[in-house]
C-alpha cells in the first residue's frame, strides 16, 4: 500500500462526511474518574462504529483502497472480507491518516 497523497484527501473527506465519523472519546468513566481508554477498548469501540456506518460510503471506500493498493475496483470489490480488513487496518495505521480526523 503506497502512502497517502493529498489527492487521497479528498476521498477520505467524502467517506468522513457520508459516514458522520467523529473519533470516539478517549476517555471513560470509572467510579466517577475520567480515565484513558486502553488502546484495545479505543480500537474496538472505532471499528465498531466504522462497520457500523460502512455501507454509507461503500464506493469510495472501495475507490480508495483501489487507489492506494493499485489493485483495479472491479477486484477491490470482490475481495474477500479479511483482506478488506487488512487493508484497512493497514490504512489506520498509516502516519497522518488518523490526523485527518482531530
Amino acid at each position: 500500500m503506497r502512502e497517502l497523497r493529498n489527492e487521497d484527501f479528498y476521498l477520505i473527506s467524502e467517506i468522513a462526511d457520508l459516514m458522520d465519523f467523529e473519533l470516539p472519546s478517549p476517555t471513560k468513566e470509572e467510579k466517577g474518574k475520567k480515565v484513558s481508554k486502553t488502546q484495545e477498548e479505543y480500537g474496538k469501540e472505532l471499528l465498531t462504529l466504522l462497520l457500523k456506518k460502512a455501507y454509507k460510503a461503500k464506493e469510495p471506500i472501495n475507490q480508495l483502497i483501489s487507489n492506494l493498493t493499485g489493485k483495479p475496483i472491479e477486484e477491490i470489490q470482490s475481495m474477500p472480507f479479511k483482506e478488506t480488513g487488512k487493508a484497512l487496518t493497514e490504512l489506520f495505521t498509516k502516519q497522518g491518516f488518523m490526523d485527518f480526523f482531530k
